[in-house]
């Protein structure tokens, strides 16, 4: 009775600190010791230092995956394999809302909630990792807390959502005013490229260059996320790993092993100008783009994909599912 009443004791002080002690740390980014490259993770997921008598602190990070800055053609997995070199101008996205429930918590089933901010974030500037926030968690008597997985959002950007820079004033104003959960702008370059017709492949428009401006209002919660230990007196860290790679996978496996395409987003420019629009999207069908002989297999998609907008709404909605985040489920959300 005692040993229960203390545990129960312990989870409450760890949901108390997480709801008083959050503290944001918005703009402040890792030393160079934390620098990460395409595809990076947070090995271990933990750091030690010291955080005072019987507390510890969880700190918040955001990364830049695999495809942040752009997609060469070549032969390697994390390459285009059609010829396109894929370069952005802006990627940006709207995360956090970091949530954990440790073993000892679980005992009253309650959770915490180690980020409660969400945060408009430039991943092109992510080759440092971005602090998003630090929480105090009072770890007594236990001397460690277990928490067996997390998971966070990326949700539409509202007035409570909070700029990280290097991100720019422009860059929130345009999350907020759209409620974007990720804006991509960008272009797709080949010398040899062409822009093909949906129904007649072999009917082909040389084109160069093609351009892509997209903001997106779609909302993912991301589960069962890799666990972490807080030990007494130390600290412990969580990275949310953002790739930009994902729409332009050939499956929905998180690894992505298939290989990069980008032809579809030139095929998909309808009326041959340039660009490719959301609208052309919504109007270029599935099943002449994403093809079994091109490798494409559209199975494990979290919605139904009948047009090329369709798929892009659905690896979107993956993007949190890697291998450096472990995440389990990509949920869609009601935006606010």
């Amino acid at each position: 009775m005692g040993e229960n009443m203390n545990r129960r004791l312990g989870s409450l002080c760890v949901i108390v600190a997480w709801a008083i002690c959050n503290v944001a740390c918005a703009g402040e980014t890792e030393d160079t010791n934390a620098t990460t490259t395409d595809g990076a993770s947070d090995p271990g997921n933990s750091g030690v230092s010291s955080a005072g008598d019987g507390v510890a602190e969880v700190d918040v990070y955001v990364a830049a995956g695999a495809g942040v800055a752009g997609l060469d053609p070549g032969k390697e997995v994390v390459n285009t394999v059609d010829g396109w070199t894929v370069d952005y101008d802006k990627l940006i996205v709207t995360v956090g809302h970091v949530r954990s429930e440790s073993t000892d918590l679980a005992l009253d089933g309650v959770s915490g909630e180690i980020e409660r901010g969400a945060y408009v974030v430039d991943l092109r500037q992510g080759a440092v990792r971005q602090k998003l926030s630090r929480a105090e968690v009072y770890v007594e008597p236990f001397g460690s807390v277990e928490f067996a997985d997390h998971e966070f959002d990326m949700a539409g950007a509202s007035a409570a959502s909070r700029l990280l820079e290097p991100a720019t004033d422009a860059d929130y104003d345009l999350m907020v005013k759209g409620g974007y959960s990720i804006y991509m702008e960008g272009t797709l370059s080949n010398p040899a490229g062409q822009s093909c017709d949906l129904e007649d492949p072999l009917t082909c428009t040389p084109v160069s260059t093609i351009t892509f401006k997209w903001g997106l209002v779609w909302a993912t919660s991301f589960t069962g996320c890799r666990g972490f230990v807080v030990d007494d007196d130390e600290s412990a860290s969580v990275t949310l790993t953002i790739p930009g790679d994902h729409w332009f996978r050939s499956n929905f496996t998180p690894d992505g092993t298939l290989p990069r395409r980008a032809q579809w987003i030139a095929d998909a420019d309808l009326d041959r100008n340039g660009e490719t629009t959301l609208e052309e999207l919504k109007m270029s069908k599935a099943s002449l783009l994403f093809t079994p002989k091109l490798d494409y297999d559209l199975a494990g998609s979290p919605i139904p994909i009948d047009t090329a907008h369709d798929f892009l709404e659905a690896q979107v909605r993956t993007v949190g599912l890697n291998t450096e985040n472990g995440c389990q489920k990509g949920i869609p959300i009601a935006q606010p």
